[in-house]
């Protein structure tokens, strides 16, 4: 489906360049956990979260040695303790043989395939593990020949896938059904291809997608017509979000999406109608150089019978066109009246006990209301009004008073501070004489001459 990625440990994990950290990294367990508890439980989460990360990294559902467990080497070593990571791994259900996965989500289907397994399976397969299975035996060999799955990166791939899903078919939107959230199988492995590079990775997701009730798969049982067209073809229809279930194909569901192939059918009938008319054309021509009149006439009459199947096929597709149009404005349409109905319920809940005659009739118990107290507050009013006025105004003509009072004693305190003495001269004790200047002030006049 895609090209192979190839995953290797140093992109994953900082220290793998580190030649000390990955020397004790690569050296042997302890021989008991309780020998050197920190020991043990170091190795064993390096290890088991590497494996988990690479499994969620290769473009696989399923792993192997070829795609995972070799590239664990380092510098020619293998890790010492593989082995007894692997066989961790199995024991506490991170890591499963691909087999039995399988066999577990087929088996949960049906009611008696769930009764089966839970009382003939889980028991035998019990005893087989603890007992008889390679993996618990000999697990380098299971490791190097068998196909495991990594649960926690199986459920990673399908929650990126059933993302890639609801984008793309909302993005392509191609197929009449895309507005049902249904896809084909064949544009699932499409939608696939950056992160699962063959069909089986892609079966194994979608199985356990439909186990989680996040899909639904449904096998199309066509009539020999479109058997032989190739189109015999599964849907893949999912859930409106990861969390939710979705629900098993309507009658509904499964006409729209043999309406659609219907359509695509007779697109590509009428395109090979077409086709067939040129031919039939060239056949003539070439026959009439030749000089063969009959078989340019069989060529011709060949071409109105081509031409009279295309209209009648050109009708049909026609009508389902107009048909499945009218679908799709039928999801709308539903939408909108959905959309009313919650609304009108909404106004309903928020609404009740509203009506028209006892709104009206609180809002004249309200007026009442407010008369009455404003005739109460007039009340009061009235008869302290007079006395509050006489009150007021002689309260107004003291406080006058006082402030006239107030300013005059005021300005009296300042003009009694005034200190004269010190604002004027000291009066002289001798009598004032000439000044010795008055006589050079006055010889030094200038006297003007008058004409």
């Amino acid at each position: 489906m895609t090209d192979k990625v190839e995953v290797h440990p140093r992109d994953l994990v900082d220290c793998w360049r580190d030649d000390e950290r990955m020397n004790f990294l690569l050296s042997a367990f302890p021989g008991k956990q309780s020998d050197n508890p920190h020991h043990w439980d170091t190795k064993m989460k390096f290890w088991a979260t590497l494996i988990q990360d690479m499994a969620d990294s290769v473009p696989y559902a399923y792993i192997t040695w070829a795609n995972l467990f070799s590239k664990l080497r380092r510098n020619g070593k293998e890790p010492l303790g593989l082995n007894t990571v692997f066989a961790s791994l199995l024991e506490n259900g991170e890591m499963v043989r691909l087999e039995q996965y399988m066999q577990d989500l087929l088996s949960d289907s049906t009611w008696v395939g769930w009764g089966v397994k839970w009382c003939v399976k889980k028991p035998t397969s019990w005893v087989v593990d603890k007992v008889l299975s390679p993996a618990k035996n000999n697990p380098n060999k299971a490791m190097k020949n068998g196909r495991f799955v990594c649960t926690n990166a199986l459920h990673k791939k399908c929650s990126r896938f059933y993302k890639q899903l609801g984008q793309q078919a909302s993005m392509r939107g191609s197929c009449d059904y895309h507005f049902l959230n249904i896809v084909s199988y064949t544009e699932a492995c499409e939608i696939a291809k950056p992160f699962l590079c063959d069909t089986e990775s892609v079966d194994i997701v979608l199985e356990t997608m439909r186990k989680n009730k996040v899909v639904e798969i449904w096998p199309v049982d066509y009539g020999s017509d479109m058997a032989e067209s190739g189109k015999n073809e599964k849907y893949v229809k999912f859930a409106k979000s990861y969390q939710a279930k979705t629900q098993p194909f309507s009658d509904a569901e499964i006409g729209i999406v043999r309406l659609c192939e219907t359509k695509a059918l007779l697109e590509n009938q009428i395109g090979d109608i077409y086709d067939q008319i040129s031919q039939c054309v060239e056949k003539a021509k070439a026959c009439l150089k030749k000089q063969q009149r009959e078989m340019a006439k069989n060529a011709l009459k060949r071409k109105r019978r081509l031409q009279a199947a295309l209209v009648n096929k050109e009708k049909m597709l026609g009508n389902q066109e107009e048909i499945l149009e009218k679908l799709n404005q039928c999801k709308t349409d539903k939408m909108v009246l959905d959309t009313y109905r919650l609304s009108v319920a909404a106004y309903k809940e928020l609404s009740d006990g509203l009506d028209v005659e006892e709104v009206r009739k609180t809002m004249d118990d309200v007026s009442a209301l407010k008369n009455d107290q404003s005739e109460i507050t007039e009340a009061f009013s009235d008869s302290s009004h007079e006395a509050d006025f006489e009150e007021l105004e002689n309260e107004l003509a003291a406080l006058l008073n006082n402030d006239e009072d107030s300013t005059v004693e005021q300005l009296c305190g300042e003009f009694n501070n005034v200190r004269l003495n010190e604002m004027l001269p000291d009066v002289p004790g001798e009598s004032p004489e000439a000044s010795p200047y008055s006589d050079g002030f006055r010889s030094n006049k200038v006297e003007v001459p008058v004409e």
